[in-house]
């Protein structure tokens, strides 16, 4: 928190205080305060406090989707929303169209339509934020009015050609496929959208193939975009040949002709979407009971093995392997000289214990840490994965490990435990 109070520091501060105060209720702000931010990112002058005051303003609406255990929001909060942002000018603040986005009925997609065609620039990109924003919540996994509507701007002869770019790649990154053929009959408004269509479509085709849904999936337990300072504990997922397996989840995946698959009575689209603080969109796949997971690759894939390498061994071993195999080799601008991602050693020998390749696990860390200056998290791995398999060179690991880790590295009295049972 940067304010002792939030409320009173927006209500009373100055320019930088009501920016914190802004930050501060972004995270643990109430519909109760949705009002009077709105109202500050409409009027203030300052412009700093009226981006801050609508991005507060969004964050505390998309608790409210009847997600992570929020209620959705009633019949009347959703025309006060409505009312309270289309009362003001959406040049003087853009951002704000980012608070219809939590905000359900066809009142509001039919005003975020009339802001696609907008002959402001920024006002059509604070609607296409928007259109975004909504349509990738998991709040928005069944088609319904903005799909049916993106039909129709489509069709509209009048919207500009920026925004029908934008509504091309939205298509493909929620994955509608009764829009295809809106899709390629766009690709004719200019040379950006020959591209965008081309990417669309490939998004749109790939989500038939079983194999393109392969890896290791991640969820925070947070939607799309959602801010919330809760701890979630980390739920993952793994998809192989077909198959979904989980610590507790082991079915099979059928995928419809609509790109969407079942498994286990729960449904899953694939989408390419935003993440809060980020840049870019990111792989991932959703459930239709309002869960995130994001496909695992390259460092982040690296950071979440070491944590979650218990409950991995439910993954299929193939799987686990796949995901090893993606940490071999990092691009370089010499492609005849690929060299490993950084780290990743000890991840991709986890990956490969956890598939019940023990030995191919001790191969891989046993050539890395023969140097005079091994990586101490190389070495500690190494030592308890040739404990667990019986070796008897895990006392020597282990001592090595002792050796060359810092008196605070975080695994050093799990070391001592290990080696004291030994």
């Amino acid at each position: 928190m940067e304010t002792d109070n939030p409320r009173v520091a927006l209500a009373e501060g100055d320019i930088a205080t009501r920016s914190a105060a802004a930050r501060d209720l972004a995270q643990i702000g109430a519909f109760k305060d949705v009002e009077g931010l709105i109202g500050l990112a409409s009027s203030h002058k300052s412009s700093a406090v009226r981006l801050y005051a609508a991005a507060a303003a969004a964050a505390i609406l998309s608790r409210h989707r009847g997600l992570g255990g929020m209620r959705k929001l009633s019949r009347r909060q959703n025309e006060d929303v409505l009312t309270w942002v289309t009362c003001t000018d959406p040049g003087k603040n853009p951002s704000l169209l980012m608070a219809l986005s939590a905000v359900s009925g066809r009142k509001v997609v039919d005003r975020l339509g009339r802001m696609l065609r907008d002959p402001r620039n920024l006002v059509r990109a604070g609607a296409v934020a928007a259109v975004r924003r909504q349509v990738v919540s998991a709040a928005h996994f069944q088609p319904g009015y903005t799909a049916k509507s993106m039909d129709g701007w489509f069709g509209d002869k009048r919207m500009p050609p920026d925004t029908l770019l934008e509504l091309i790649r939205i298509v493909g990154e929620v994955g509608w496929n009764d829009l295809a053929d809106r899709v390629r009959a766009s690709a004719t408004a200019g040379r950006p959208h020959v591209e965008a269509s081309a990417d669309a479509l490939a998004r749109l085709s790939i989500r038939s193939d079983a194999g393109a849904w392969n890896g290791l999936w991640l969820s925070d337990g947070l939607d799309v975009l959602e801010v919330n300072p809760e701890v979630r504990v980390p739920e993952w997922r793994a998809v192989y040949a077909g198959e979904i397996f989980g610590p507790s989840v082991s079915a099979e995946m059928a995928i419809g002709d609509d790109g969407v698959a079942e498994a286990g009575g729960v449904r899953w689209r694939m989408i390419w979407v935003p993440r809060q603080g980020e840049t870019g969109t990111f792989h991932a796949l959703q459930t239709d009971d309002g869960r995130t997971f994001y496909k695992l690759d390259g460092l982040a894939l690296i950071s979440a093995v070491s944590t979650l390498h218990e409950s991995l061994a439910h993954a299929h071993p193939d799987c686990l392997k796949l995901a090893a195999s993606s940490l071999e080799v990092e691009e370089t601008e010499d492609a005849k000289s690929p060299k490993p991602i950084k780290g990743s050693f000890a991840a991709r020998a986890i990956l490969h214990w956890r598939a019940a390749d023990a030995a191919g696990a001790i191969e891989i860390l046993t050539e890395v840490t023969q140097g005079k200056k091994p990586r101490a998290d190389d070495v500690y791995w190494l030592g308890v994965i040739q404990a667990d398999a019986g070796d008897s060179g895990a006392k020597a690991t282990l001592k090595k490990y002792l050796k060359v880790a810092a008196k605070k590295a975080p695994n050093r009295s799990k070391a001592q435990e290990l080696l004291a049972g030994l």
